[in-house]
C-alpha cells in the first residue's frame, strides 16, 4: 500500500502540476485526505480506530438490545449510523470543513513548525546553558518507558485542556471554537469541525506542555527514550481509541463507573460537554484525561442512563454557521471586540458592501453566548 502511495506522490510530482508549487500542495493534500485513513495513524478517520469503534458500538448495542428481541445485522446498522444524523444539514457542514481544512491547511497553517521538536530542543538547550551538560543519571527499562509513555501523553492533553479552556473563557477564541459547538448532531466526523484558527492553537498548545515535560527527561536520563507505540503513535492513544475514543462524537451513550470517570475521560462526558443545557456549560474539556478536569473544577460525571439534552450553543435561537462560507467567515467577525454594537454602526451609516458584511456575520446569531458558556 504504501509503495504505491509513493509511486502516486511521484507521479504527480512528475506532472506538468508537479511544477506548479501551489498545485502540487493541493493535489498533495487531497491524496492525504482519500489515502489518510488508510495510511496515517494520526488521522482522524483512521480506519482502525473506526473500526474499533463500531466494535464497542456493537458491545452497547447487544447490551441494548439483549431480550428486546431487536438483535440483528439491519438493526445494528441502523443503530450505528442513523440516517437521520448522516443526512443531516450539521453533519453536511463538517464534511464540508473537512475538505476544505484539509485542501487549505498547507497555505494557512502558520503555526506547524511550533511543534514538540521545536519546543523540546529549545528548553533543553536552555537547560544546558543554565546547568551544563546532560546528568544522564538514569538508566531506561521497561518500566521507566512505559511510565514515561503515560506521563507524556498526560503532559500533551493538559495541553489540549488549557488550549480548550481558553477557547471557552476568551470571547475572541470563543468566536472560532463556537464552529465546533454548533453542531446540531454528532457523528464521528464532527470531530474536525473546527475553523482553522483553532486547529492552529490547539497543536502547539499540546507541543509545548509535552516539552515542558520531555525536556527535563531528556536532561536527566541517558539517552533518549523511545516511547512505546503501536501503529506509530502513543501507546496511551491506542488504548483510548481502542475502548471508544471515536464515540466521543457520537449519539451512542457509553460511560465508564463514575470512579473511572474523574480520571478517564468516556464518550458520555464528551457529548454532555457539547450539550446547551445550562447545567453542562464548560464540563469535560479534556481531550482524554478526565483528571484535569477533576482538579480545576469542570469535571461532570455522566450518569449510567442517557440525559436529555440538545446539542449546539446556549443562547443562540439559530445555528450561526448554516454553511461552509458561514462557519469560515462568522468567527472572524465575532472575533472584533464589541462587534455587535459596530455591526449596529455600520448597518446604520456604513457604505452598502460593509453594511451588507455586517449583516451576513450577525445571521443565525441573534442570542450570542455569554462568555464561559459551553
Amino acid at each position: 500500500m504504501q509503495s504505491t502511495i509513493d509511486q502516486i506522490r511521484q507521479a504527480l510530482l512528475d506532472s506538468p502540476l508537479g511544477g506548479i508549487p501551489a498545485a502540487n500542495q493541493l493535489l498533495a493534500s487531497a491524496l492525504d485526505l482519500l489515502i489518510g485513513p488508510l495510511t496515517a495513524p494520526g488521522s482522524a478517520f483512521y480506519v482502525p480506530w473506526l473500526l474499533a469503534g463500531i466494535a464497542v458500538a456493537f458491545l452497547v448495542f447487544v447490551l441494548e438490545t439483549r431480550g428486546t428481541g431487536g438483535f440483528g445485522t439491519r438493526a445494528f446498522f441502523r443503530y450505528c449510523f442513523p440516517r437521520s444524523l448522516y443526512a443531516h444539514p450539521s453533519t453536511r457542514t463538517d464534511i464540508k470543513l473537512i475538505v476544505v481544512n484539509k485542501l487549505l491547511s498547507p497555505f494557512i497553517n502558520v503555526t506547524w513548525r511550533l511543534n514538540a521538536a521545536f519546543f523540546t530542543g529549545a528548553l533543553l538547550s536552555g537547560m544546558v546553558a543554565l546547568f551544563g551538560a546532560p546528568l544522564g543519571l538514569f538508566e531506561w527499562n521497561f518500566t521507566a518507558l512505559l511510565v514515561v509513555t503515560l506521563l507524556a501523553a498526560l503532559a500533551e492533553d493538559f495541553g489540549f485542556y488549557l488550549c480548550h479552556l481558553a477557547h471557552h473563557r476568551i470571547p475572541a477564541l470563543w468566536a472560532f471554537h463556537k464552529v465546533h459547538h454548533s453542531a446540531e448532531v454528532l457523528t464521528p466526523l464532527t470531530a474536525t469541525r473546527n475553523h482553522p484558527v483553532e486547529f492552529f492553537l490547539i497543536a502547539p498548545s499540546m507541543a509545548l506542555t509535552g516539552a515542558l515535560f520531555m525536556a527535563p527527561i531528556l536532561f536527566l536520563f541517558d539517552t533518549a527514550p523511545t516511547l512505546i507505540e503501536l501503529f506509530g503513535v502513543n501507546l496511551v492513544l491506542v488504548v483510548t481509541q481502542g475502548i471508544g475514543g471515536k464515540l466521543f462524537h457520537s449519539h451512542i451513550w457509553l460511560t465508564w463507573p463514575a470512579g473511572l470517570q474523574r480520571f478517564l475521560l468516556c464518550p458520555a462526558q464528551h457529548q454532555i460537554h457539547h450539550s446547551s443545557a445550562p447545567r453542562h456549560h464548560d464540563k469535560n474539556m479534556a481531550g482524554i484525561f478526565a483528571f484535569w478536569d477533576w482538579i480545576f473544577g469542570t469535571l461532570y460525571v455522566a450518569p449510567p442512563q442517557r440525559e436529555e439534552f440538545s446539542y449546539g450553543v446556549y443562547g443562540d435561537a439559530k445555528q450561526a454557521h448554516p454553511g461552509l462560507i458561514a462557519a469560515y467567515l462568522v468567527p472572524l467577525w465575532e472575533a472584533i471586540p464589541n462587534h455587535k454594537a459596530l455591526r449596529r454602526r455600520l448597518s446604520r451609516g456604513a457604505a452598502p458592501p460593509i453594511a451588507a458584511m455586517g449583516r451576513f456575520a450577525g445571521q443565525g446569531a441573534a442570542a450570542p453566548k455569554p462568555p464561559g458558556a459551553a
